[in-house]
């Protein structure tokens, strides 16, 4: 969480673009972005496509992503399955609100941070009335998102994750 940090630094050209980072297989809902590119400025740090309205990045390196995250508006991540995906955890930890798919972590966060959950990936109502909640309450969800990271993601609380597991299984 100290490389993955909120930065004054911003990269140009990303102020309020909602980011998408990932493959584009076909469980990680890259139509959704597309869908919302329609309306509202998307970045995508994934292969190029052919679409018109997203920004692409396809050869961002490790060293940027921090500065990627702080400059977004919020991250996407409306994938149909997944575990807690490492954009997501990355992303809050830079202080910008991950929006997800009510999937793999989703319902964890929703706990914590209700407004960012949207229930059904392929709801493109609910995905933008997360967005509009970003644009709503921004500064309040970059703070319980960098939040959530540091108070479930540290290295001791992983380490009890996985001993439990453990547990479980033996």
């Amino acid at each position: 969480t100290e490389f993955y940090s909120p930065r004054k630094k911003k990269e140009p050209g990303l102020e309020n673009s909602n980011l998408y980072v990932g493959s584009r297989a076909p469980w990680k809902n890259f139509e959704m972005g597309e869908k919302i590119a329609q309306t509202r400025k998307v970045t995508a740090v994934a292969r190029r496509g052919s679409e018109k309205n997203i920004k692409f990045i396809p050869d961002a390196i490790e060293s940027q992503m921090p500065s990627i995250y702080s400059s977004a508006h919020a991250l996407l991540a409306p994938s149909y399955h997944e575990g807690f995906g490492y954009a997501a955890a990355e992303s809050m930890s830079c202080g910008t609100p991950a929006i997800f798919a009510q999937t793999g972590f989703g319902p964890e966060i929703a706990r914590e941070i209700p407004e960012m959950i949207v229930g059904n990936p392929d709801d493109y109502d609910a995905m933008m009335r997360a967005v509009q909640a970003v644009d709503d309450n921004r500064k309040e969800l970059s703070a319980k998102s960098r939040s959530y990271i540091l108070k479930h993601n540290s290295l001791k609380d992983w380490q009890k994750k996985w001993l439990a597991l453990a547990e479980e299984i033996v």
